[in-house]
Parts: C-alpha cells; sequence; structure tokens
C-alpha cells in the first residue's frame, strides 16, 4: 500500500518540518510505509529565496534600495539558516522518503499545520485547493490529520468552496476547536479532534533527533513570534529573579544586530535541544508549547496572533493558567502537575493514533 503525507515538509520553519517528520514515523510505528508528496506551492518556495526577484521588482525605487540593503547585512546569517535545514532535510527527508504529485497513492494523509489556511502572500488570495482533496493528486482515498485553518476569517463564498472540499475527504480531522466548529457546521458531520503530530512522538524519540546540549550553564529560552512587548517585559523579570541569561529565538533573520541573531540561523535539531535542555520557555509559538508540554518545561504562553489554536491545546490539557497577556501575571512558585497532564495527553495521543490506524485500512 503506498501512503502520501501531503504538509509543509519544505518550509524552512520548526514547527512545520517537525510535525512533518513526527506523523511519517507515526505512520511507519504502524508497519506502513509513508512518503512525503514532494510538493510546495511556488509562492511559497519564494518565501524561503535568499533573494526574491518576485517581491523586489514590486517594491518602490526607495524599498528597493531598503531591500538591498537589509539582504547585504542579513546574507551570511540567512544562508547559515538555510544551510541547517538542508542538512536536517537531507538527514531525515531522503530520496526514499519523498513521492512525485503525479504519483498514484493508495492513501493520502493531508496535514497537518495550517494546510487549510487562508492564504494572503505574494499574490495568493484565497484557499490553496489542492490541501483540500483536488484531482491534483490520484489517491484511492483521502483523509485529513490535524488539519488547521489557523485563524479563520471566511466571506460568504468560501463557505460554498469548503462545502465541496470536505466532500473530498472520506475522514476528516482537525487540530482546533474552532475548525471543528465549523467542519461540523458546514458538513453536518462531527470531526476527530486529534492531537499534533509532535506528540505522536514520545520524549525520547525527539531527544535522538536533538543535537547535544549547546549551553553548559543554564538559561531561559525566548521564543516569540510577532512582537509582544508584555513577553518581553516577562522574560526581563524572570532573569532579574533568577539570574538565568536568556537565549533569544524567533525564527527571522533580520538586519540589525541583535542577542537573537545568534541563535536565530540554527537548525531543527538545535532548536529541539535549546527546547529540551532550558530551565524556562516563554513563547508565543504553537509548536514552541507543543514542546514545552512534551519535555515538561516550566512554561509561559504569550498568545500573539491568532491565539485559539494555543487556548485550544492549552485547555484541554488543564494549562489554562499558563495563558499569559501581561508579564506581572508570571508566577515562578506556581507547579505544573506533570503527572496529571501527561496522563490526559497520552490519552489524546491514543484517541489520535486509533484515528489514524482506523483510517490506513
Amino acid at each position: 500500500m503506498k501512503i502520501g503525507i501531503l504538509t509543509y515538509h519544505r518550509s524552512e520553519n520548526y514547527g512545520a518540518v517537525l510535525q512533518a517528520l513526527a506523523l511519517n514515523k507515526a505512520v511507519h510505528s504502524m508497519g506502513l510505509n509513508s512518503v512525503f508528496v514532494d510538493y510546495q506551492h511556488p509562492k511559497h518556495k519564494e518565501l524561503y529565496k535568499l533573494f526574491s526577484w518576485a517581491k523586489f521588482k514590486k517594491l518602490s525605487a526607495f524599498h528597493k534600495l531598503k531591500y538591498l540593503l537589509v539582504f547585504l547585512l542579513s546574507y551570511s546569517r540567512k544562508l547559515r539558516r538555510k544551510r541547517n535545514f538542508q542538512l536536517f532535510f537531507n538527514k531525515y527527508f531522503d530520496e526514499d522518503s519523498l513521492g512525485s504529485i503525479v504519483d498514484r497513492y493508495d492513501i493520502v494523509i493531508y496535514g497537518s499545520d495550517q494546510i487549510w489556511r487562508k492564504q494572503n502572500i505574494l499574490g495568493i488570495n484565497g484557499f490553496l485547493d489542492i490541501y483540500f482533496g483536488s484531482d491534483a493528486i490520484s489517491a484511492g482515498k483521502k483523509i485529513s490529520y490535524a488539519a488547521s485553518m489557523g485563524e479563520i476569517r471566511l466571506e460568504n463564498e468560501d463557505f460554498d468552496f469548503l462545502e465541496s472540499a470536505f466532500s473530498n475527504f472520506s475522514a476528516i480531522s482537525v487540530r482546533e476547536d474552532d475548525l471543528k466548529e465549523l467542519v461540523t457546521k458546514i458538513t453536518g458531520i462531527v470531526p476527530a479532534h486529534v492531537v499534533d503530530p509532535v506528540f505522536l512522538l514520545d520524549r525520547e524519540d525527539w531527544k535522538e533527533i536533538a543535537s547535544p546540549r549547546l549551553l553548559k550553564q543554564k538559561y531561559i529560552l525566548f521564543y516569540c513570534l510577532g512582537v509582544s512587548q508584555e513577553a518581553t517585559r516577562a522574560v526581563e523579570r524572570l532573569s532579574r529573579e533568577t539570574g538565568l541569561e536568556v537565549v533569544e529565538l524567533n525564527g527571522r533573520i533580520i538586519a540589525r544586530a541583535s542577542r537573537s541573531q545568534r541563535w536565530n540561523v540554527v537548525g531543527p535539531s538545535d532548536f529541539l535541544s535549546l527546547l529540551f535542555f532550558a530551565e524556562i520557555v516563554v513563547t508565543s509559538s504553537f509548536h514552541g508549547l507543543c514542546f514545552s508540554v512534551l519535555f515538561n518545561k516550566n512554561f509561559f504562553a504569550f498568545p500573539i496572533n491568532n491565539p485559539r489554536r494555543i487556548e485550544s491545546m492549552l485547555i484541554g490539557l488543564g494549562l489554562e493558567s499558563r495563558i499569559i497577556r501581561k508579564a506581572e501575571e508570571v508566577d515562578l512558585k506556581a507547579t505544573i502537575d506533570w503527572a496529571i497532564v501527561n496522563k490526559k495527553m497520552e490519552r489524546k495521543k491514543e484517541m489520535s493514533m486509533d484515528y489514524l490506524k482506523k483510517e490506513m485500512k
């Protein structure tokens, strides 16, 4: 049986790459062979180019000059980051794990990550039907696993598209509560609510993929996607109170020097290591939180963009007290009963694996 996985496996994004790897490994653990449908939308490829001609050509003369300056100042770091992702890709996504979009599959799993996101980048406006089971990929059966739409913002015409698109799937599972409600409203069928693929692997599985410890000293990991003055204030306060160094990571390479730029060049294995060995994690990242839970870290979540997916996961685990909006709310004395949380997560993992096993038949 030939099984394909369609997701964002080529994204230079820690969460996207690691969730893809996890789903593939989970399917293999069931004694089945799966490959990644090796597709990446041309506009998505453009996002990760060191220099985007498509973007450059659309800029005014002033912004062209600014773009060139930023490119020159950040080029070496962007190149290092790209190389580190490529090394990871070469190790874990070899030719044997890749399949063509023109192949015939028995089953294709769509997801996870925000494959159902309504796009608004580089000229893409709307949904990409290839991720909704279109005829672009030939398969006897199409299912979704932990699909996400990110921030749900729909126009009236979107409902007609989604009603048709959801009918392409033999089974649907989603990652967030709000998407579960939307699919139920449109189809009349309640989809399975499953965990993100990273939870399908155990702590020890991820430890094998992670790099050895990168820093001898203890530290706070500050992994913030977007800008949050409250999160920054919280980290500064935690550093003062604990005396711990702050390791800052935001995943973006920028022109100006900052403490985050030392670490933003790291690949996925180093990213895992930084999380695994941190004393405290402060993050706005969904997958930053996933790994904080997996590694039983003392963490604080600062939702910035699309807080629903963070809230959905943490509330389901009884960890809503870790959702912080003001720096003053951070309480170092508050503890997490990881025995209870881990038991809840194990049940969710079992249910999620049961869904996959059932639909793989």
